[in-house]
């Protein structure tokens, strides 16, 4: 490899880095817009549950977390949770449902702490996610599984 290839690849690799931070700047800026146009956007948002891009569907549901505050934005980050495999999108759609501090989400969050077989991460994030719903601190517990299990079966779930 010659000097003048090696300053191309630099260039290349330059412009991808570069291109790839704009595509980032672009996308936190969109997501911000759309938070600021609050409860107007949740249709929208909502549709962005559905896209191919687990990015994308990471994007709408830290939205949903913040302006999506009826049944219907509980109802669908379920449904997708249902089905979604990426995991950064599950942690998203976890932690949102968790801010709604919606009761309906209590039986698929229950699954998800139930599951000893689920990622540690998710499992934890969905441990504090029903957390936040019960308005208790199981993290903050000697053994933070116990007592959310407990708390589940006082509850019948």
């Amino acid at each position: 490899m010659t000097a003048a290839d090696a300053d191309i690849d630099q260039l290349v690799e330059r412009h991808r880095r570069a291109a790839e931070e704009y595509a980032f700047e672009a996308r936190v800026a969109a997501t911000w817009a759309l938070v600021g146009a609050g409860a107007r956007a949740v249709p929208a948002v909502i549709s962005m549950l559905r896209s191919p891009n687990p990015d994308i569907r990471e994007d709408a549901a830290g939205i949903l977390g913040t302006v999506g505050k009826d049944p219907e934005v509980v109802q669908a980050l379920v449904a997708t949770l249902e089905n979604e495999v990426d995991q950064q999108a599950r942690d998203s759609i976890i932690v949102a449902l968790g801010a709604l501090r919606s009761r309906e989400a209590i039986p698929t969050l229950a699954r998800i702490v139930r599951n000893d077989s689920e990622d540690g991460d998710t499992r934890f994030t969905a441990l504090q996610s029903l957390g936040q719903i019960a308005g208790k601190r199981f993290d903050r517990r000697e053994d933070p599984y116990a007592a959310a299990l407990t708390w589940l079966d006082r509850h019948g779930q």
